[in-house]
């Protein structure tokens, strides 16, 4: 009811917990169709996680989903951790990335699943890109950055985190911006 008396064209969800073995319960949005990606019991995924983004039924939006499969066997599980959604309208072409980063703990030990996060994604932009689209990445990057001035939040506190250092890195070398 909230998200429809907001009149939102997306809406991206995150850490809905919905596992792909998971059957009978369903989180629909009514006027909305979902695009999603779940964790799995049986390839042993880690807990939580779980995207999904909701695209409105409207005239003149045209979305689609542009998640490809991941080949690289060792990077497989980055499937369950992004979602692509394009839209298309008369004004344009916009890509939307829906990402759920692992938990950043004191001794970084979800640092390579992130790192393997970031690097699929940028070859994807790139893809995008090339194709005429906007590209938008949005989800729970669990990074700390900090309030350092043209990369920061002002009013933040100053600590930045491995995946605070990782996000600032991707969002440089992608020519992106941060919004928070």
């Amino acid at each position: 009811e909230t998200i429809q008396s907001k009149d939102l064209d997306y809406v991206v969800l995150l850490e809905t917990h919905r596992r792909i073995e998971t059957k009978g319960i369903d989180i629909e949005i009514n006027g909305y169709e979902k695009f999603e990606a779940r964790r799995s019991d049986v390839a042993k995924d880690r807990g939580g996680g779980g995207i999904a983004i909701y695209t409105r039924y409207r005239t003149g939006l045209s979305f689609k989903n542009n998640s490809l499969t991941i080949k690289e066997t060792e990077l497989a599980y980055v499937n369950n951790e992004r979602v692509w959604v394009s839209v298309e309208t008369k004004k344009g072409k916009t890509a939307i990335c829906g990402v759920y980063m692992g938990f950043q703990s004191s001794d970084d030990k979800f640092g390579e699943w992130n790192e393997g996060i970031y690097k699929i994604p940028q070859n994807e932009i790139r893809d995008f890109r090339q194709k005429g689209y906007r590209v938008m990445v949005l989800g729970d990057l669990n990074g700390h950055i900090g309030n350092k001035q043209g990369e920061g939040i002002p009013g933040n506190h100053q600590s930045v985190n491995k995946n605070g250092e990782r996000l600032l890195e991707f969002i440089s070398y992608m020519s992106l911006r941060h919004i928070n």
